[in-house]
């Protein structure tokens, strides 16, 4: 048996679909299948070619060459899913305008070392994603509707700020995640000026305050809290972005597009500030 390791990487493509997490109980029924997969995780992904999941899978090189033979059962599973339209609170027009290509291709696994501090980095960066994946996957995120992914995440983001703030880390999360994507929203003929002024009527709408955090997100907020304070002691060294990259990908899992994102952190922030008042 080889000591080497190796990953494979799919991209799973949905057609002109974008619900691509749809895909997400095929594609566990399938590793459940597989033998000697010892890390993985997915992100949701778009380019010229389509919508599409991107899963990575690592294991000893015998495993992985063994997985490859299982691909034509995977194709065939996935072909039985009909491709969805993703219910959406806000639409993102720069996500809308893809290709339509559906089925199974391979790529070369690069991680992004630059990004996420290097080979160390990368290792404690890999098991957030893995644990990140395991949770939306135990939650079956593939049931839950545009509504229920905008305020779990706006509690997610609340509750990373909160850990962030008991670790005496000062850093104001959901403003820098909704300044990240303000330009979006502008693009999008939405002004995000307006749209705060009325996020705390949509607060109230939305029952922010009757509705708790899902406990699977609660760990994983918690470990994203803990890679952003390695970042900020110089155990990670890695770009400035580090922090919101991190929570960026644990958002991109569930399935909020940019403009979401920063809608959830706007509703973060008020969710916070109506907390210190009282």
């Amino acid at each position: 048996m080889s000591n080497t390791k190796d990953w494979l990487y799919l991209k799973t493509y949905t057609g002109s679909a974008d619900d691509v997490g749809a895909t997400l109980p095929v594609l566990v029924a399938w590793m459940n299948q597989l033998s000697g997969v010892e890390c993985w995780h997915f992100i949701r992904y778009m380019d010229f070619q389509g919508h599409h999941l991107r899963i990575r899978l690592k294991g000893y090189t015998n495993d992985v060459d063994a997985w490859y033979t299982t691909l034509p059962m995977l194709r065939k599973s996935l072909k039985a899913v009909s491709p969805q339209k993703m219910e959406r609170i806000i639409f993102d027009p720069m996500t809308g305008q893809v290709g339509s290509r559906r089925g199974v291709t391979l790529d070369v696994y690069s991680p992004e070392l630059e990004k996420y501090g290097g080979l160390e980095g990368m290792k404690h960066v890999e098991q957030h994603f893995q644990d990140s994946s395991l949770a939306c996957t135990y939650m079956r995120i593939w049931n839950w509707g545009a509504q229920k992914r905008a305020v779990q995440v706006a509690h997610y983001i609340s509750a990373v700020q909160n850990n962030l703030v008991n670790m005496n880390i000062e850093m104001n999360l959901p403003y820098m995640i909704a300044d990240r994507w303000r330009t979006r929203l502008v693009y999008a003929g939405i002004s995000p000026q307006k749209l705060n002024e009325k996020i705390s009527d949509i607060s109230v709408k939305l029952q922010i305050s009757n509705t708790f955090l899902e406990p699977k997100l609660c760990d994983v907020a918690a470990s994203s809290a803990e890679l952003i304070r390695k970042y900020v002691c110089g155990e990670i060294v890695a770009p400035q972005n580090f922090p919101l990259d991190i929570v960026h990908m644990d958002i991109n899992r569930i399935g909020l597009n940019p403009l979401e994102e920063c809608f959830a952190a706007m509703l973060a922030a008020q969710k916070d500030s109506s907390s210190n008042a009282d």
